[in-house]
């Protein structure tokens, strides 16, 4: 009788472990740009110096903020590029538009051209929360014939949807706006 039991307890044991986990998903956040902006070659250009995010932020996983300032890294959801490089995209592509003028990311660019406006971006929050508002904060810097400015931006904006999806979208909003700002700051 025992041994006709072990073989049953192996299957229930078998069954057990054989869970199937959920699906994992890739998200673009520079996806659908467009076309390019005709630009202005006679305006001085964008030097796109460098991006940097916080700790928290660079990796391939999605970040969702959670109760009492707490970050919650997603299991199955990632980004299906490089986030610094996705932002750096983005913000070259949605400057062109706003500002008409040609925009070089330092990781295509041999060297800043001399007449040219130097960019840096720190993101320090870029996440959904559980509220459904989507954060965009940091700190960007312009250098324009040694003056430096150091600006401070913080952005929210209501998700539309529920997920990850919506998030991405609120987010891929956000950054347009903060393109609007800095093209702005340069026109004053």
């Amino acid at each position: 009788m025992k041994m006709k039991l072990i073989p049953i307890a192996l299957l229930l044991l078998l069954v057990g472990c054989s869970s199937v986990s959920p699906p994992t998903h890739y998200y673009l956040l520079s996806q659908d740009l467009g076309l390019n902006a005709e630009v202005d070659n006679t305006k001085a250009p964008i030097y796109l110096k460098s991006i940097t995010l916080a700790d928290y932020l660079n990796q391939a996983a999605l970040v969702m903020m959670v109760e009492n300032q707490q970050a919650k890294v997603a299991n199955y959801h990632f980004w299906g590029e490089s986030l610094d490089k996705a932002v750096s995209s983005v913000l070259t592509h949605d400057l062109e538009q706003a500002c008409g003028c040609r925009v070089l990311d330092h990781q295509l660019a041999d060297e800043q051209p001399k007449n040219a406006v130097a960019l840096s971006l720190h993101i320090e929050q870029m996440a959904a929360a559980a509220t459904g508002q989507v954060l965009l904060a940091g700190r960007y810097r312009t250098t324009k014939n040694n003056k430096q400015i150091v600006h401070r931006f913080r952005y929210q904006r209501a998700m539309e949807g529920v997920g990850f999806k919506s998030a991405i979208a609120a987010k891929r909003a956000l950054l347009t706006l903060l393109a609007s700002e800095i093209s702005s700051t340069l026109n004053d």
